[in-house]
């Protein structure tokens, strides 16, 4: 199952239920960022892009996150904040690949990601 793990209308912040779903299937979060060097970057709220064909791609995957079945809310916050920190480390690397700046970049909220 692929999803988003932003939060509508709240950019480059995880949500708590891509979390919860990984503690109850006990399956594990791997953040994944899809980016290309030619693209069309749009001015919304989460600075959403299409890629264009002919150019330079890269997908990079993060390392799994597990959620214990038996987890505490603040093993929960902990989870969430590992695949919020996984999704901008793996995007900042994308898109050094593909040679070209994260459009969303100051969307990052650095006091809400674990160090």
């Amino acid at each position: 199952m692929v999803l988003t793990a932003d939060v509508p209308k709240v950019a480059r912040v995880c949500g708590i239920g891509v979390v919860t779903l990984a503690r109850l299937s006990g399956r594990p979060v791997y953040p994944v960022a899809v980016v290309c060097r030619w693209r069309i970057d749009f001015r919304s709220w989460d600075r959403a892009s299409i890629g264009l064909p002919f150019g330079r791609g890269a997908v990079v995957l993060g390392p799994p996150v597990r959620v214990p079945a038996n987890a505490s809310p603040q093993e929960m916050d902990q989870a969430r904040n590992a695949v919020e920190l996984g999704l901008n480390k793996i995007h900042a690397r994308a898109y050094e690949l593909v040679g070209s700046a994260d459009p969303g970049a100051d969307l990052i909220k650095t006091d809400t990601c674990a160090p």
